[in-house]
């Protein structure tokens, strides 16, 4: 396949950074329409085990989950439950008191009212006001972190109450920062469809695709296939050399968890 349609290149990319350490596994699959044209791997889903990487390996997705997230949200727009300018807070009522982080402070009590109220559109952009917690670049980090926005023993609703008391980061539709919009928006399928999001996406997703990998969590019968977790050697210098495994880092996907995280809670393999 590789020689018809010139990929030998791709291969010896993904090779090079395995060689050298960058990353501890490599698979890519490529697709003219519906055909696969060309498929490769290297590495191990188990370097110290030493179990080969497979197409049918199970990868954590982690914010690849986000544009399935956003695909099932608007699979509902188009039934016209709701429009992309709706506010957030004429489904989800918790947020009609957001209160705003002033620009440039460090207290997170010094807050300013809402210039605009964010809208779904602005969740699916990262422009709605929210954080991640994840690289404590201001002190509404600190208070994702503090208060365990995503702690995998939450729930989608549960989480949604946390945010609803933490200010937001900037002005909704001042700029862009990744944030939790996308497990936002979860909450919303859930509203909008009547089911959980995982119900949702099951249904409207992975079986009309054949996703049959795909889930929130990796049952028993699948274990041998799960791709161990790898940390860089400096997760502040992505070019240095060196891996090591390490504990999953969102809870444990071996088992099923009461968040199911529309940012990054699904598992799956290339070829799903």
């Amino acid at each position: 396949m590789s020689k018809k349609y010139g990929f030998d290149d791709v291969h010896a990319s993904l090779q090079r950074w395995k060689d050298d350490e960058f990353i501890a596994m490599g698979s890519c699959v490529i697709f003219d329409g519906q055909e696969i044209v060309d498929e490769y791997t290297c590495g191990f889903q188990d370097r110290e085990e030493e179990i080969p990487l497979a197409l049918n390996s199970i990868f954590r997705l982690f914010s690849n989950t986000k544009p399935i997230t956003a695909i099932a949200a608007m699979t509902l727009w188009e039934e016209g439950k709701f429009q992309l300018d709706d506010e957030i807070a004429a489904y989800l009522p918790q947020f009609n008191e957001l209160r705003v982080l002033k620009e440039g402070s460090t207290d997170v009590s010094d807050t300013e009212p809402l210039g605009q109220a964010p809208t779904v559109r602005q969740l699916m952009c990262h422009t709605a006001g929210f954080s991640y917690g994840l690289f404590l670049e201001s002190p509404v980090d600190a208070l994702y972190t503090e208060r365990g926005v995503l702690h995998p023993a939450s729930t989608l609703t549960s989480m949604v109450e946390t945010l609803s008391e933490i200010p937001l980061a900037y002005q909704p539709g001042r700029r862009f920062q990744y944030s939790v919009s996308s497990d936002i928006l979860g909450r919303l399928i859930e509203i909008w469809s009547g089911q959980t999001f995982g119900e949702y996406i099951a249904k409207n997703i992975f079986e009309p695709l054949d996703m049959g990998d795909t889930d929130f969590y990796v049952p028993e019968s699948k274990h041998d296939r799960f791709c161990s977790l790898y940390a860089a050697a400096d997760p502040e210098d992505p070019l240095k050399p060196g891996l090591s495994k390490t504990p999953d880092l969102f809870g444990d996907y071996t088992r099923p968890r009461p968040l199911e995280s529309g940012g990054g809670g699904l598992v799956g393999t290339i070829i799903d």
